[in-house]
């Protein structure tokens, strides 16, 4: 068994941790679930929030948003996904976006926040990039990332809650 010399510090990440935890509890607190078969995901969102018609998949209120969506059937390094997002041509999170290593529900994720000359019409888009639990079929094509667009005011709170469960195969079974 390792002995620490520095049980004070355990004690400080626990706390950190619980900490950590009850904020991420208050801030959701009369927050509803989404939960998605098909990609295999719940997640909580402002209960103000409605779906946003002609999108399968966004919410959105005065004070924000949220849209998921599966990628890369073909890019198997996260690192790349992100910087392909990040960096599209028509620079949706401005110039200088910056690239953060996280996890979510336990998972390898990247969080991508914009630069302040983000265009305007991208009303402070966010996104995270997270390696599902296992490529997910959806249609004919096989995908191994979730990304969550949401503003940025809301996004980590809102990747704080994800949890991946078991998708359906596309014949309602789950």
């Amino acid at each position: 068994m390792l002995k620490s010399h520095r049980p004070w510090l355990a004690i400080a990440l626990v706390g950190a941790v619980l900490a950590a935890s009850a904020v991420l509890a208050a801030s959701t607190s009369g927050w509803r679930t989404y939960k998605n078969t098909t990609f295999g995901v719940t997640l909580k969102y402002p209960s103000q929030w409605k779906r946003v018609a002609g999108y399968n998949y966004r919410f959105a209120g005065q004070n924000g948003f949220f849209q998921i969506d599966a990628t890369c059937a073909g890019v198997p390094k996260i690192d790349q996904v992100a910087r392909n997002e990040a960096e599209h041509k028509l620079h949706p999170y401005g110039s200088k976006p910056s690239i953060t290593k996280i996890t979510v529900d336990g998972k390898d994720a990247r969080l991508i926040m914009p630069s302040k000359d983000q265009p305007q019409g991208m009303k402070g888009q966010a996104a995270v990039v997270i390696r599902m639990p296992e490529p997910t079929r959806i249609g004919c094509e096989r995908y191994n990332y979730l990304v969550l667009y949401a503003d940025k005011s809301h996004v980590k709170t809102i990747a704080g809650t994800v949890k991946f469960v078991k998708p359906c195969d596309g014949s309602g079974r789950c």
